[in-house]
């Protein structure tokens, strides 16, 4: 933990622009910002992605910044309200949760036959999705990589990663929608 005068060096780095202080902002508190994410949202990737934008958001706004409280408790509201923001905007489940508690009906014979056209309507949406999207995609939902594994894996930064991501999300929630109506 930061003493008070090392979290206000801190800040005052960050406000100048200082590459090194964003390297040490993201080492202290980017792993306590993801837990805290995923305790909200019960998604490991979503939450890396939404402290990912927090922290960039910091840095693109870094000469206006003004940080009364500590660094971290400024960053833990600021992931907190755009956890909250994006539960308010996803009035249905995430895909990924939404799709398990459909697929398990307990033997129904009319559940089972609206599982297999779901999942068949899942795997022909999954199919029309542009190369890299779909590659991606599936690290993230089927493999449980991060976004930074799939950067590493795929050969393309975090952002590109994340794009893929929210295109395949929108694509795929297009597709199914007429699945989760009245979420």
């Amino acid at each position: 933990m930061l003493s008070p005068s090392d979290n206000d060096s801190l800040v005052q780095r960050l406000k100048n622009g200082e590459d090194a202080a964003y390297k040490e902002l993201y080492e202290q508190h980017y792993t306590v910002l993801c837990h805290y994410a995923a305790s909200l949202l019960r998604d490991d990737v979503l939450a890396e992605s939404i402290v990912s934008d927090v922290i960039y958001a910091l840095w693109q706004n870094h000469s206006s910044l003004s940080i009364y409280s500590s660094l971290r408790a400024y960053l833990m509201t600021a992931v907190r309200n755009r956890c909250l923001n994006h539960l308010r905007r996803t009035s249905c489940q995430p895909l990924s949760q939404t799709y398990d508690q459909v697929v398990d009906s307990n033997g129904n014979p009319l559940g089972k036959m609206l599982d297999r056209e779901l999942e068949n309507t899942i795997m022909a949406a999954m199919s029309e999705l542009p190369g890299k999207t779909k590659s991606v995609f599936e690290l993230s939902r089927f493999e449980r990589k991060s976004y930074d594994e799939i950067s590493a894996i795929m050969n393309m930064s975090p952002n590109t990663v994340k794009y893929h991501i929210s295109q395949a999300l929108r694509i795929l929630n297009e597709k199914l929608k007429k699945y989760f109506d009245g979420c």
